[in-house]
């Protein structure tokens, strides 16, 4: 392939990449716009209209180059020709030229021998003359043979002529090209800005469709609601009829009620003077319970001279349920619970009561209802049987309790979800690392004792008053300050849960440093 058929076949390879690109951005618009041809789908009508596009554009490019150059009309009507004629010329010349080589060294060989055999010129004049002729022969042979080269020569300038023509006519269409690319480009960011306007304009149009299609139904309803209302209408008109009779038969009734109480008046006065005597015997009973309560307060009273072993809601048992238990199960560790309380009251210093009990359940109020220490057991239990959750129950005292008493408890059951994962932060806080040891080792106390704390408790762990939700040993504070300290600035301590970590469990954290 020469340079021009290569410049024509790259020429048609850039209008076919752009043809390419328009009918897919045709077909897109198409698609977009969903017309129909001939009753065919929106889809294929822009599939038919996209190939007859590409089908039309070749044929139409080609046909302009036919009009604007001569040289292209002759390649498209005599290509194959020439290129034929082109190939017996080439083979003439080369043929030509063997032959012409050939004689050539033929002559030479006969000039030698002419030279070498000059005494046998007489005997062999006959055969130089018939060599001559020969050799007269295949020059006029020869010479033929260079007019036909030659001729070919001047075709062959001729043809270099037509592509020098052609070439410049390429660099003449290259500038055009580059022109429609760019005019191309600017058409495709037109139209991708087009089709942002339209996806707002159909974003729009859905809103309003929407906005249409709820006032429908709004509308729909308001007519069910006017019929409804219509309906109620007639239905109270009856009733106010069935009213209205209602209302004189009760009429009727609250007459003849008028005489029952007139007659139940006098059983009740009999019936009252009972309750005055009842009365005076309930009035003996409040000043004995009074004398009790005295006695009872007096008791209180030296109590309070006593050391203090347990203060109000302090964690005396905390106790992890499983799902899936039932009734009797539930019981058992409800009662159980109990038992690791009473032993912890027992530990204190609390005393039995009557029943030999250091922690018991007592009579306490929740909100409007008084709840006996049996149905907060069953309570409990109730909460705890068939749960799919985790629970733990809790057993905190209900109030100070001092030496030689025993301590009244309150019974919780509440969920134990897991609050925490291997890595979730608990919580953070900044200590600088510039201060003193001592100063130090009171800002990560406090980060303990209170932020850590108070995070770990919104995020769901239950803490217990006056225990820690988990354990930092003497030797990892050590390891900690020192940490902070080596840094010698304001640094990010960070306590990271280190296990699976549920709302009743001891928090496991290690700390990193930002």
């Amino acid at each position: 392939m020469d340079l021009f058929g290569g410049l024509v076949v790259l020429g048609f390879c850039v209008v076919g990449a752009i043809v390419a690109l328009f009918a897919d951005n045709l077909g897109r618009k198409l698609g977009k716009k969903r017309l129909s041809l001939f009753k065919l789908r929106p889809r294929h009508t822009a599939t038919l209209l996209t190939g007859a596009a590409g089908f039309s554009i070749p044929l139409v490019t080609v046909l302009l180059m036919a009009l604007a150059s001569g040289e292209v009309r002759t390649i498209l009507r005599e290509g194959s020709q020439l290129r034929a004629q082109r190939d017996v010329a080439r083979q003439s010349l080369n043929k030509a030229t063997s032959d012409l080589t050939s004689k050539t060294s033929e002559v030479e060989a006969r000039q030698k021998e002419i030279g070498v055999l000059g005494g046998q010129v007489k005997t062999t004049q006959s055969k130089l003359e018939a060599s001559n002729k020969e050799i007269a022969a295949k020059v006029r042979q020869a010479m033929a043979l260079t007019g036909k080269v030659s001729r070919l020569q001047g075709q062959l300038g001729k043809f270099q002529r037509d592509f020098g023509r052609i070439s410049a006519q390429v660099r003449v269409l290259k500038p055009q090209l580059v022109r429609a690319k760019a005019e191309y480009a600017d058409l495709q960011q037109r139209t991708k800005i087009a089709n942002v306007q339209l996806t707002s304009v159909n974003g729009e149009l859905r809103a309003v469709n929407t906005r249409a299609t709820e006032l429908d139904l709004q509308n729909t309803q308001l007519e069910r609601s006017i019929k409804a209302k219509e309906g109620e209408i007639k239905d109270l008109t009856a009733r106010q009829t069935q009213i209205q009779k209602e209302f004189d038969l009760a009429r009727q009734q609250y007459d003849l009620a008028i005489k029952n109480l007139d007659q139940e008046r006098g059983k009740l006065t009999d019936e009252l003077g009972q309750l005055q005597g009842q009365f005076d015997a309930l009035s003996r009973d409040v000043e004995d319970l009074q004398t009790i309560s005295q006695g009872l307060q007096a008791n209180a009273q030296s109590a309070r001279t006593k050391s203090l072993i347990v203060a109000r809601f302090d964690e005396l048992a905390r106790l992890r349920i499983q799902p899936g238990l039932t009734a009797e199960e539930a019981r058992i560790q409800v009662e159980s619970a109990l038992v690791q309380a009473r032993r912890e009251t027992q530990k204190l210093g609390a005393k039995p009561d009557a029943n030999g009990l250091t922690a018991n359940l007592v009579q306490v109020q929740f909100r409007d209802t008084v709840k006996t220490p049996d149905e907060q057991v069953a309570d409990a239990i109730k909460a705890i049987t068939g749960s799919k959750d985790q629970m733990v129950v809790l057993v905190n005292s209900l109030f100070n309790a001092f030496q030689d008493e025993s301590v009244p408890v309150l019974l919780q059951v509440r969920k134990n979800p897991v609050v925490f994962k291997p890595g979730d932060v608990i919580a953070e806080a900044r200590i600088d690392g510039s201060k003193s040891d001592d100063q130090v080792v009171q800002e990560l106390t406090t980060f303990f004792t209170k932020d850590l704390r108070d995070s770990a408790v919104k995020k769901g762990m239950i803490a217990a008053i006056g225990r820690p939700l988990g354990e930092v040993g003497p030797e990892q504070l050590i390891q900690l300050v020192q940490d902070v300290r080596s840094t010698q600035r304001r640094l990010r301590v960070i306590a990271v849960a280190t296990r699976e970590t549920r709302a009743a469990d001891t928090l496991v954290m290690e700390f990193r440093y930002r």
